[in-house]
């Protein structure tokens, strides 16, 4: 039996406006080279560097995801994190954490982006001993 390799995994994202969230990846994250699909646009994609994301215009599954009460979060790994954060943190985005080191070897920040979700931007940082924590 031949092998089998998992490649990588891009979800659609459900958001309330395709439009708004395609300027607030693109302005506010830096994001680039935007598509849309449909006419009138229902999907649309969007990337920076080699980071894909796409999304599907349907407000109400995106208001049930992404409440006061509970948000999806969402994971981005790079590399200079804190040169990535000195970006963030000159535009109008809700930090939620500021960057700090974690346990598990990532160095993070989150924000929430224009559709409720909580945008976890890391970076590994593998030469640092893991902490261990007792139950």
């Amino acid at each position: 039996m031949a092998s089998a390799n998992y490649s990588h995994c891009i979800p659609f994202l459900p958001v309330r406006n395709l439009d708004e969230t395609i300027s607030f990846y693109k302005d506010k994250l830096g994001f680039c080279n935007e598509w849309y699909w449909g006419n009138p646009p229902t999907d649309a994609g969007i990337s920076r560097d080699a980071l894909n994301l796409l999304f599907v215009q349907n407000e109400e599954f995106a208001n049930i995801i992404n409440t006061p009460d509970h948000r999806l979060e969402i994971c981005f790994f790079v590399s200079n994190v804190d040169g990535i954060y000195k970006q963030i943190i000159t535009q109008d985005i809700r930090i939620v954490k500021e960057l700090r080191n974690e346990p598990w070897h990532v160095r993070e920040f989150s924000i929430i982006d224009c559709n409720g979700y909580i945008l976890r931007v890391g970076e590994s940082l593998a030469n640092e001993p893991l902490e261990t924590h007792s139950r």
